[in-house]
């Protein structure tokens, strides 16, 4: 009888104390599985953005210029903002104002080549994600983008190193890195940004073929393709006597013209005792202590060597003189190389099971003249600094989440580059900084166009001259102080901007009250914006790149 109670007595005691293991033993495993559904819900952001890539060379933006059906792909199945645009066609202050979410006048960041300064009010993206806990990491392919100047504020990872003669990366050498960074664990939901820069000028993807040949002496020594505008050192071993160097053109103009086909640009020929150099069919254009060589079709150096046989260098910067149309045709076939480079960014992905867990962005930071319109200098324009027409500002935005289920949306509303960092932050259900100037745009209840006004500027010593415009549909305002010249454009009537009306006796009341903003933006601006600094380096980088001359 004792011993049985005895047994019971210990019995009663134990109950307790198993029970409380059993408590903490649900607990943990209900905390392990409340963290798992945790990590599952915290998705990846892709955050992939397209240097210089014009929202009408995409076809599912309605693009007939150009065959994309990689980016489309994100677009069947994810939202489409028909009308978004860049507040400054200029690379490093667009991207600054898609992560800061500020324009570029209150960041204080007018060209390429300024440090981001250090006392920012307005936190960048990539660092709330990176409180947030997220693993985060960016691959950019331009030097303008280079941690120096500041961009990499919240990175774990800042891939951006370059190539010894040229400050450029084409989609393929990203993609080789991202891929490898993709392949590594990470057991954090993860931001990960994707520059891509290849229609940029030089348009020229590396599938292009060589347009320039050299020989040595009647033989070939090397070939080149100058429209990707490398810097380029050729080493020659001269023999005693006379040697000749012919430099040929492998590319004609589609139409026959007396013109050149060839420049090299920094021409540098090695100075050097016992030889005696002449030039035929060259065509020398000197400025300050830099020169040009122009050739038409086939140029020859002449160097006698009075002494031994001896090696000698020619440095120079390559470039093919295009036609107008030619032009546009390279631009278009940059793009189609960039969308090849995304359908195998798509299939690493999809490989890795990231599609169905990743919200995907796809959006561009300005777009680029193709001619439209006409420079200063009354040549057509190809490029994107000095003028604010919508060829150079709209951009396509198209953000893909699997669980969103859109199939697909068509969003009209107004969109800016200010706006994206916020209405991602909406989507991971994140804080939005009270510093950010954009707004979250995604109400997918709502696709009716919207009519807010945009303003953009572009600034000097980059561009000609700061300008400013005002986009209030179906207006477009564009206003160069310097020169106190309007331009006023009906995009519904007039989408290519071909007749300004701002003259006109027939203009709608509106546009008064446009003036009246854009001159108290302009000079409210221009009165507090800071010279713009650049360093010896920066400026060498920026010259190869083709933003300055």
């Amino acid at each position: 009888m004792d011993t049985c109670d005895n047994t019971e007595k210990k019995v009663r005691v134990k109950k307790p104390v198993y029970f409380i293991y059993l408590i903490i033993f649900l607990l943990a495993l209900l905390g392990t599985y409340h963290c798992h559904q945790n990590k599952k819900t915290d998705k990846n952001i892709i955050l992939i953005t397209l240097d210089t890539l014009r929202a009408d060379h995409v076809s599912a933006l309605g693009g007939k210029y150009a065959e994309t059906p990689n980016i489309d792909f994100f677009a069947e199945e994810g939202i489409i903002f028909q009308n978004c645009y860049s507040p400054i066609p200029i690379t490093l202050p667009a991207h600054a104002c898609l992560f800061f979410s500020q324009p570029p006048h209150m960041l204080e960041v007018y060209n390429n080549g300024q440090i981001i300064p250090e006392n920012i009010s307005s936190p960048s993206i990539a660092s709330l994600f990176d409180r947030k806990g997220y693993d985060t990491a960016a691959f950019v392919s331009l030097g303008v983008l280079k941690s120096h100047f500041r961009l990499n504020e919240g990175f774990d990872i800042y891939e951006d190193s370059f190539p010894e003669k040229r400050w450029y990366l084409n989609a393929a050498e990203i993609n080789k890195r991202v891929f490898s960074w993709l392949d590594e664990p990470h057991h954090n939901p993860f931001f990960l940004w994707i520059h891509y820069s290849d229609p940029h000028d030089p348009y020229a993807p590396p599938t292009l073929p060589p347009d320039c040949r050299i020989h040595l002496n009647g033989r070939f020594h090397s070939e080149f393709c100058l429209q990707k505008k490398e810097i380029i050192h050729c080493e020659f071993e001269l023999i005693p006597g006379e040697n000749i160097i012919d430099i040929e053109s492998l590319s004609e103009f589609p139409i026959p013209r007396d013109d050149f086909r060839i420049s090299l640009n920094d021409f540098v020929p090695e100075e050097k005792d016992r030889l005696n150099i002449n030039y035929e069919n060259l065509t020398f254009y000197h400025q300050g202590d830099k020169q040009s060589v122009f050739i038409k079709n086939r140029g020859r150096i002449k160097i006698f060597n009075s002494g031994n046989k001896t090696k000698w260098t020619l440095r120079f910067q390559g470039n093919i003189n295009l036609f107008p149309s030619e032009m546009s045709e390279a631009y278009k076939n940059e793009v189609e190389y960039l969308d090849s480079e995304i359908g195998k960014l798509t299939g690493h992905l999809r490989k890795m099971r990231l599609l169905e867990n990743s919200t995907i962005v796809l959006v561009g930071d300005h777009g680029e003249g193709l001619g439209e319109h006409y420079s200063d200098l009354g040549e057509k324009y190809f490029g994107h600094i000095h003028y604010l027409y919508t060829f150079h500002t709209k951009i396509p935005l198209i953000i893909y989440d699997a669980s969103l289920k859109t199939n697909p949306l068509t969003v009209k509303k107004t969109f800016t580059l200010m706006d994206l960092a916020p209405t991602l932050l909406k989507l991971t259900d994140l804080s939005i900084p009270s510093s950010y100037v954009g707004k979250n745009k995604l109400n997918l209840k709502s696709t009716v166009n919207t009519s807010d006004t945009i303003f953009f500027e572009t600034y000097t010593p980059e561009a000609i001259a700061d300008r400013f415009a005002l986009l209030e549909y179906p207006w477009l305002l564009i206003f160069t102080p310097e020169k106190i010249v309007y331009e006023l454009y009906d995009l519904q009537n007039d989408p290519l901007q071909q007749e300004n009306i701002y003259s006109s006796h027939k203009v709608h009341p509106i546009p008064k009250e446009l003036i009246q903003k854009i001159n108290n933006r302009a000079r409210d601006i221009l009165s507090t914006k800071k010279e713009v600094q650049l360093d010896q380096k920066s400026r060498e980088m920026l010259k190869s790149l083709g933003y300055i001359k």
